[in-house]
């Protein structure tokens, strides 16, 4: 082997590289098996997995609220600055206890809101696209505003079960990240020992 001027191998950013392989191994594995547990979770129990996302995002307003209320007294902006922040502030904090106390209202609200920007972006596009005789795949984009003012009706019809349905996809999903991400391990283990 070819030696450098420090007296080591020439193969040492080899062997770097190896250990950098291991590093990115052992990171994809961690990931993939947390991946896999909570997509276990999140289909075990899709309900507490909204009333979680609910629950993370009260705190949320809660914390922007005060933050948004301590930043407003102690800007040096004029007195109208200062109120419309704090006010801005209060309203944020309020809604996010609000958003604390009823979770499952505050995810039905949300899925009824999803599902009428769904439905009335769907039927735009449907409208568009048989108006419009110049937009090129016009089929595609017709079947695009279907499915989608389709979606946004069930939303409307069911809001909490479409959310229900979308925390047991959501932990299908997070299962089959989590397995591909142990298969990139189980890969670059390989590699590292050839």
């Amino acid at each position: 082997m070819a030696q450098s001027k420090g007296g080591t191998s020439a193969n040492t950013s080899g062997n770097r590289g190896r250990s950098g392989l291991v590093k990115v191994g052992r990171f994809a594995a961690l990931s993939g098996l947390g991946s896999i547990l909570v997509g276990v979770l999140m289909l075990l129990w899709p309900g507490r997995t909204l009333t979680i996302v609910a629950v993370l995002l009260g705190a949320h307003l809660i914390v922007s609220g005060i933050s948004l209320i301590i930043a407003r007294v102690s800007a040096g902006q004029g007195i109208g600055h200062k109120i419309l922040g704090i006010i801005a502030g209060v309203a944020t904090l309020v809604i996010g206890l609000a958003v604390l106390r009823l979770p499952g209202l505050t995810l039905a609200v949300v899925a009824l809101f999803v599902g009428a920007a769904w439905l009335v972006s769907g039927m735009f596009e449907v409208i568009e696209a048989i108006t419009d005789r110049d937009t090129h795949h016009r089929g595609i984009q017709i079947l695009g505003g279907l499915v989608t003012a389709v979606a946004g009706f069930i939303i409307l019809v069911a809001p909490l079960r479409s959310l229900f349905a979308l925390a047991v996809w959501g932990g299908l999903l997070m299962i089959a990240v989590g397995l591909v991400r142990l298969l990139v391990a189980m890969r670059l283990r390989r590699l590292k020992r050839s």
